[in-house]
């Protein structure tokens, strides 16, 4: 579910009357996540404002709710009649769901979703119980490896006992950032507490196993840590400093050891030249590439059915032939790229 800017505004207005230790209240309150799920209470305001926007957009179970909270909180604000027009605008624009298991959903936050073979019968896999330990998710930029991340936590969100946790190092809050702080982050993010690791005195290398080590360790030892989809993005990035990439190679070397338990890994922009040590091979990779033309038809089609203005089987054909033909000799990022927008409009115009 996509906020409309005047709809982020007015949440950030409500959100930002609050200081941090009052917003913290306030989500814990109102059975939200605290703010250590998604910032650093030691954000400005502004800033854990606009990480909890992006982060409801991910985990839209929360939206609606947290709008109400602060509906109920500020019954008087100037923001508040927009606050209810939003609420009112996104339960009515939900989209009918299709039967059948979420791995294999079109279409997930009104965002078209193709493809993803590998990773669709990976997520199916881990739910009927067959843990697996690190996924790949490879291919040339806008082939939509980031996107990937909507199937990801959509199928946590539909199954029981799994929960979702995104590192994303091209994020406002940490783009830029050394390693102590994303390792810091995704403690919070674990229930973990604050970590004691040092960097006095090493190397990038060790600097990496020590806090591999320590948040693999207390992982290990928390009582009800259930299970959790981690997700690491934009890792390839060239602005990701050395030390967080050793970082992240380590934790995937440990779930490929059989460590973090009830730790699902996926590592979106990875393939398997980026130095994983695994020895028996037992890393899963998907790499994206331009869509085959039955990739399109399934992903339209099965929009088409949600649809409350479906087209007739031949205008859909005849539209899903002109997205293909359009989009020939276009390299693979940008065929992509068009092809969603495509299906996007698709799906508009057949009011799904």
């Amino acid at each position: 579910m996509e906020l409309l800017i005047p709809e982020r505004d007015a949440i950030v207005g409500a959100a930002t009357a609050f200081d941090q230790q009052g917003f913290d209240t306030f989500l814990l309150k109102n059975a939200l996540m605290p703010i250590a799920t998604f910032s650093s209470s030691v954000n400005a305001m502004p800033l854990i404002t606009f990480e909890f926007i992006r982060w409801l957009q991910q985990n839209t179970q929360y939206l609606v709710p947290a709008i109400n909270a602060l509906i109920n909180e500020f019954p008087a604000r100037s923001e508040t009649p927009i606050l209810k027009q939003t609420v009112e605008r996104l339960t009515s624009a939900q989209p009918a769901v299709a039967a059948g298991p979420p791995w294999n959903d079109s279409l997930i936050e009104r965002k078209p979703i193709v493809n993803r073979s590998i990773l669709r019968r990976k997520l199916s896999d881990i739910c009927a119980g067959l843990l697996t330990g690190v996924t790949l998710i490879d291919g040339p930029r806008r082939t939509g490896r980031s996107h990937s991340w909507l199937l990801i936590s959509h199928v946590a969100r539909k199954t029981q006992g799994w929960r979702p946790v995104l590192i994303d190092l091209d994020s406002y809050a940490m783009r830029l950032q050394n390693l102590p702080f994303i390792a810091q982050v995704l403690a919070d993010r674990l229930g973990l507490g604050q970590l004691k690791t040092t960097s006095i005195g090493c190397t990038p290398e060790t600097l990496a196993a020590r806090y591999a080590d320590e948040i693999t360790t207390a992982w290990e030892l928390k009582q009800n840590r259930g299970k959790i989809y981690l997700v690491f993005d934009s890792i390839d990035k060239e602005e990701v400093a050395p030390e967080i990439k050793h970082f992240i190679r380590a934790m995937a070397e440990k779930r490929i050891r059989h460590e973090l338990s009830n730790c699902e890994i996926f590592l979106l922009g990875a393939n398997l030249n980026w130095g994983i040590v695994d020895d028996h091979r037992v890393i899963d990779v998907e790499t994206l590439s331009e869509f085959l033309h039955q990739e399109v038809y399934h992903t339209a089609n099965e929009i088409n059915n949600l649809g409350t203005d479906p087209l007739n089987a031949a205008d859909l054909r005849s539209r899903i032939n002109d997205m293909v033909n359009a989009v020939a000799g276009k390299s693979p990022g940008d065929a992509c790229f068009l092809i969603g927008q495509a299906i996007t409009n698709l799906r508009i115009d057949i009011k799904a």
